[in-house]
């Protein structure tokens, strides 16, 4: 135990310095050496174990409360599970959030009402302890610190400190969280102020079902308000993500044996897009952490067929809450592995085919019920049970023709030839260093896929050092008459999300991190065809693990926001100087050291309309107007209304409250060529209505963003 807090604390230094040792260029102007420099670092780790220890207040207890809300599920569903603590707090995490999700849509969702969910559930743990079920659970759960346990501790202090980084400052990869503070963040925040759950008109991403940003807006009730909320929510998806590395490596030790089952949690956390998107306030952790369950529930022998395909469809259907993506990667393989009846565990036989056919038909069942509040609320407001999504067959809610159009062109596959998609496939995935690929080239960079360079790492088609292990896996799995079941349906769910990723996706490699369960599945089963070996399994699993974990150090230290010193030369920060430079709460709800600062300026009587610049949103505190890319665009609309007349539509844009408008003509040129934007409003219109009387108040000495106002109504 003295040996893992030493390993975790050297690495949370190596993570916050930027390398191995200290930079000596990092030395502040004022310090004398780089001495001084290491005390200010160990300062910043202090503050980071604070940020880290303030957001577990919350990030805990909504734990517990989970696995009380799990207790009553596993007495009356899987009482004799052998993997049951894990299930439970799995299924018990499903539960809370959907109850959260109910009361938020009822507008009943506050400070009493988040912590009584997580107090009921406190009751069901206390009830559950009275029984001693939680001693059984832990004394025959494989809880002791095993070797391989260690090699994931490197990569959690990673993320530690990355969740302690606001967000804005990290991950180019992911344009630094703009979908954190354009919208995993922001609905919430809207919610909050509403007093419910909506659908909100101006952001079309509101309409998705949101089941983990019920859960961030649980976490801002609980706090008092979504600043407060930030670090915890981040927290929380990245305990989604060690969540998953559990149930996954107790998938693999129902096969392989623990050692084996650790190994492979350690290795999931060391892959890189597993570190990226696990430390912003995303959805995906929560997409693995409940595939991960629906797995473990299938093969896990003291379940009865029908519970286990109930039990599983309700935890897919909660991953297809969390992100719409996971139906068609993750229910759906699922559902075909019950129905070709390839569930089986190493103590239970060969499933009748009818019984196939009845397990697959209760887990579509439980999982389409699971989805129905979702269905109903988006019925209830648009008309479109699944909108924004077949739109030509529900109907197109508050959109016209146009806009549907161009949600529908942003969102499908890219007309490229076969062969084209197929290097995608390499480029993105099998090559990319976010599924461990290392080594590589420059990526190179082309108008045709600018769509798809938004989230591209700078190198590509490096060695697929993860990619071949997987494999090797695989092989080793299939050769293996007990595992050669599993070996199948993996193959088979790693089928269906290729293909779905390839022929109805636009293309993004962070879509693709479902496939991690069947990969490390297949290479948790191989090493356990190691293990016989005394020197084959450690010198794989430590070759492996530390390869995994040098690229996501790597990867983490070149993507920190960069910033151009006094000499006008660009540099990126060291992790220690963001640490340094945290907001504050108080800093964060009056907008100060905040992306906002020069909105947050104005009077509070002003109101700000943003033209094409969402990235900001969280931070900003005066009232201001904005929509997405696909969503009507109030300026577009006076556009087309009054025509060429800039004068006319200054007077519109008054006499709708606006005072000042806000140009991003970076993010306006972006997202027309990629996503598309309203056709209307271009650089042309902007620059004519610019002349026409507005008043430069202040431009970034960098990049093309301005803040105008707008004449008064006499002029």
């Amino acid at each position: 135990m003295v040996a893992a807090a030493v390993i975790f604390l050297l690495a949370l230094v190596v993570a916050l310095q930027g390398g191995l040792l200290p930079d000596p260029s990092q030395v502040p102007s004022g310090l004398s050496d780089v001495t001084t420099l290491g005390q200010l670092i160990f300062g910043q780790m202090l503050r980071v174990i604070d940020v880290a220890a303030a957001a577990l207040g919350v990030v805990i207890p909504m734990w517990i409360g989970a696995a009380g809300w799990g207790y009553p599920c596993r007495r009356m569903m899987f009482s004799q599970a052998c993997c049951g603590f894990v299930l439970q707090m799995a299924v018990g995490m499903a539960v809370m959030l959907v109850l959260a999700w109910l009361l938020a849509w009822a507008g009943l969702m506050n400070v009493v009402t988040a912590w009584g969910l997580c107090g009921l559930g406190t009751v069901g743990v206390v009830a559950q302890l009275c029984r001693l079920q939680v001693r059984r659970a832990i004394a025959h759960g494989h809880w002791d610190l095993h070797w391989t346990t260690l090699l994931a501790l490197p990569v959690l202090a990673l993320l530690t400190v990355a969740c302690a980084c606001h967000p804005g400052t990290l991950w180019s990869v992911e344009a630094f969280g703009y979908d954190v503070t354009s919208y995993h963040l922001q609905i919430p925040r809207e919610w909050l102020a509403l007093g419910a759950m909506r659908g909100l008109e101006h952001n079309v991403y509101s309409f998705q079902p949101r089941l983990v940003e019920v859960g961030y807006m649980l976490i801002g009730a609980m706090k008092g308000s979504m600043y407060a909320a930030v670090y915890p929510a981040q927290f929380f998806h990245a305990s989604g993500a060690l969540f998953a590395s559990v149930a996954l490596g107790r998938c693999v030790a129902l096969f392989a044996g623990p050692a084996s089952g650790r190994a492979v949690g350690a290795l999931f956390l060391s892959v890189p897009w597993v570190l990226v998107t696990g430390s912003l306030a995303y959805n995906e952790m929560y997409v693995l952490a409940f595939g991960a369950a629906a797995l473990l529930v299938m093969f896990d022998s003291g379940i009865g067929p029908r519970r286990s395909a109930a039990l599983a469809g309700f935890l897919v259907g909660a991953a297809t809450l969390a992100k719409l993506t996971a139906g068609p990667m993750v229910a759906v393989p699922v559902g075909l592995i019950l129905l070709l009846r390839l569930n089986r565990s190493r103590d239970r036989g060969r499933v009748a085919a009818k019984d196939a056919i009845l397990a697959a038909a209760i887990a579509a069942g439980i999982g389409m019920a699971t989805l129905l509040p979702y269905m109903a609320r988006n019925a209830a407001a648009t008309g479109n049970p699944i909108f924004p999504f077949a739109t030509s067959v529900f109907g197109l809610g508050h959109w016209s023709e146009e806009i549907a159009d161009r949600w529908n062109r942003a969102h499908r596959d890219p007309p490229l030839a076969t062969d084209q998609r197929l290097a995608e496939l390499g480029r993105q995935w099998l090559c990319n260093s976010g599924y461990g690929s290392v080594f590589g080239r420059p990526r190179a960079r082309s108008s045709s896929s600018a769509s798809r360079d938004i989230a591209r790492f700078e190198t590509e088609w490096g060695f697929p050092l993860l990619g071949l292990a997987v494999i090797g896996g695989g092989l080793l799995s299939f050769r293996h008459r007990p595992t050669r079941h599993l070996a199948v349906a993996m193959v088979v769910m790693l089928f269906v999300q290729v293909n779905f990723w390839l022929w109805l996706t636009h293309l993004q490699s962070r879509f693709l991190l479902p496939t991690l369960l069947p990969a490390l599945l297949l290479l948790g089963v191989g090493l356990g065809r190691l293990s016989a070996g005394r020197w084959r399994f450690p010198l794989v699993v430590t070759g492996l693990g530390a390869a995994l974990t040098i690229l996501s150090f790597g990867v983490f230290h070149g993507q920190v926001r960069g910033v151009l010193n006094d000499d006008g030369h660009f540099y990126r920060l060291a992790p220690w100087q963001i640490v340094a430079n945290l907001p504050s709460l108080e800093e964060m709800e009056s907008g100060g050291k905040t992306a906002g600062g020069p909105i947050n300026e104005l009077g509070s009587a002003t109101h700000t309309f943003l033209v094409a610049d969402n990235a900001r949103l969280l931070y900003i505190r005066r009232p201001i107007s904005y929509h997405s890319a696909f969503d009507v665009n109030p300026l577009g609309e006076m556009i087309r209304q009054h025509g060429p007349a800039p004068d006319a539509i200054t007077r519109a844009l008054r006499a709708a409250g606006f005072t000042h408008i806000w140009v991003h003509l970076g993010e306006l040129n972006r997202l027309s060529a990629t996503y598309g934007f309203d056709p209307d409003v271009t650089p042309e219109q902007l620059d004519r209505l610019i002349r026409s009387g507005w008043r430069q108040i202040w431009r970034h000495d960098r990049l093309p963003i301005a803040l105008y106002e707008l004449p008064p109504p006499s002029s």
